[in-house]
C-alpha cells in the first residue's frame, strides 16, 4: 500500500494541508482567514435579502442588521456554504488537485467559523489515481 503524503500550502487567504488517503481520496484541512469569512458573510446576507421581504422595505433593500436578526438560520446555512465555496476555490488555486470528474462530490465539514478568527474546516473528495513512476531501465 502506498504511503500517505501530506503537503502544506499557504496564502494570504488560506493555510491548509493536503492529505492523500487510500482509494484515491484527498482530504484538505483548512484554516481560512477572517477576510474570506467576512466576504462570505456579505455574500450570504445579500443572497438572503434578495429572497425575503420585510414590511416597509422592497425585496433586496432591507438593512443587513434586520436580515441577520430575522433570518439567522437560513443566513448561517448560506454563510457556511459561501465560506466553503470560496475557501475551496482558494485551495484549488494553490494545490491544483484534480477532481475525478467535473461533477465529483466534495463534502465539507466546518469545525468552527467566526468573523474574528476565520474558519476551520475539512474537505474530502475523490481525485484521479496517482500512477507510480516505473524505471524502465531496470526491466
Amino acid at each position: 500500500m502506498a504511503e500517505q503524503k501530506s503537503k502544506e500550502f499557504k496564502s494570504d487567504a488560506v493555510t491548509f494541508t493536503v492529505e492523500r488517503k487510500p482509494e484515491c481520496m484527498v482530504e484538505y484541512n483548512v484554516n481560512s482567514s477572517p477576510e474570506v469569512v467576512k466576504k462570505a458573510r456579505r455574500e450570504a446576507i445579500k443572497s438572503v435579502s434578495k429572497e425575503v421581504s420585510l414590511p416597509g422595505f422592497r425585496k433586496g433593500r432591507a438593512p443587513d442588521h434586520l436580515i441577520v436578526k430575522k433570518f439567522a438560520e437560513p443566513l448561517d446555512e448560506r454563510w457556511q456554504k459561501a465560506i466553503a465555496d470560496e475557501t475551496f476555490r482558494e485551495c484549488q488555486q494553490l494545490a491544483h488537485t484534480p477532481l475525478v470528474s467535473n461533477d465529483a462530490k466534495i463534502s465539507f465539514k466546518i469545525i468552527k467559523h467566526s468573523l474574528e478568527d476565520g474558519a476551520e474546516m475539512t474537505y474530502t473528495f475523490e481525485t484521479e489515481p496517482e500512477v507510480p513512476e516505473v524505471d524502465l531501465s531496470n526491466i
